[in-house]
């Protein structure tokens, strides 16, 4: 099966006083062709690490939700340039976005922890 993950939207800041848009950017469609995702839409993390089982190794497409309103969660991923790195740590409602578009690159491995039992995040990866 091939899919083709796309994604394309626009950031827009705005003025709080004024209403004025400061800036509008077009997100151009940043897309990634490959062959399997999977998506979860309401994944629960503990505080142990919670190895994500890919679809596909490399995934070159990410997307992470922290949907708690109190604990963080922290991401940590595999790359074959970079070995394995404590990526980022998402705070309530935070999330990551991550696109690569080279072939052949992208993360052979990720894992979740967070701050708290029973933390909800949404994710899609695939690749």
């Amino acid at each position: 099966m091939a899919i083709t993950v796309t994604l394309q939207g626009q950031i827009v800041i705005t003025d709080g006083t004024s209403g004025a848009v400061a800036l509008q950017k077009q997100v151009s469609a940043v897309m990634i062709v490959g062959s399997a995702y999977s998506q979860a839409q309401s994944l629960i993390v503990g505080t142990l690490s919670t190895v994500i089982a890919l679809p596909v190794i490399p995934i070159q497409f990410v997307y992470i939700k922290n949907l708690h309103g109190i604990q963080s969660v922290a991401v940590t991923w595999t790359t074959p340039a970079n070995g394995s790195n404590p990526v980022i740590t998402l705070e309530p409602g935070a999330m990551l976005i991550f696109s690569e578009t080279n072939p052949g690159a992208g993360i052979t491995a990720m894992s979740l922890q967070a701050s708290g039992s029973s933390t909800p995040v949404e994710m899609i990866v695939g690749g």
